[in-house]
């Protein structure tokens, strides 16, 4: 039987993750609520349902004349938050985890999570090609309801593919630096096709790079990361 708290985590986690992008989900009765958890129902499911009303976390709207229950996001957001981040990264990352059908012909390196803001937070898993180890394709999802976003970077041992020639712009911009630590954005700055309008394929690529032990990280400043070309990477 799960303990109460770990139900509020549950309930809240269908809101935020079956709604749409910057909405919640919205249910028009416990009944609704409660089929999600199918046979998994238990005593403490609706103990739990009842705590987070009665604490306004979740709260009744009026749409066209008709009553929902959402999350309250415009009064309890840290509240909301904070039930969130109680969860460990790996059943976050699995919960949302892309299908089968999405991970066809691939196969999961590791994972990372996105650095979104919550509640849009999402997870990169960093895959491999079935049938080549050294061709990289990375998909990101944010919810389990919607199709998980594909990079694909291509083979390291292709000098052409996207992955190395973000690689060859960070040498270059290692050289440049004397071997001193640098930031993923001056990297972009002179490789801006390869890392894509949104950064994405080079914020991949970079998780890789440090995965394959070609970075380090040196330092954090906030959200920004400092990296150092290693000895191995210098022989790539």
């Amino acid at each position: 039987m799960f303990t109460v708290e770990e139900w509020k985590r549950r309930i809240v986690k269908i809101f935020v993750l079956y709604g749409r992008p910057h909405l919640s989900y919205r249910i028009t009765s416990e009944t609704e609520l409660y089929e999600q958890f199918a046979s998994n129902f238990e005593s403490n499911t609706q103990r739990a349902y009842e705590e987070l009303s009665s604490s306004k976390i979740i709260k009744n709207v009026i749409v066209n004349g008709e009553k929902f229950y959402t999350l309250n996001f415009d009064q309890k957001p840290s509240e909301i938050e904070s039930i969130i981040k109680s969860e460990p990264f790996e059943a976050k990352a699995n919960l949302i985890k892309p299908t089968d059908k999405e991970f066809k012909n691939l196969r999961e390196e590791f994972r990372d999570a996105s650095s979104r803001g919550f509640p849009n937070r999402g997870f990169y898993y960093f895959c491999t090609n079935i049938d080549d180890p050294n061709y990289w394709i990375v998909l990101i999802k944010t919810k389990p309801n919607l199709r998980a976003c594909r990079i694909i970077l291509g083979s390291i041992t292709d000098k052409k593919s996207r992955i190395m020639q973000i690689w060859r712009a960070t040498l270059k911009v290692s050289k440049t630096n004397k071997g001193e630590s640098f930031i993923r954005k001056w990297v972009e700055n002179i490789e801006q096709k390869a890392c894509g309008n949104n950064r994405l394929p080079s914020r991949s690529a970079f998780h890789i790079f440090v995965h394959l032990k070609w970075l380090k990280t040196t330092a954090r400043k906030g959200n920004i990361i400092y990296y150092q070309v290693t000895k191995k990477g210098n022989t790539v």
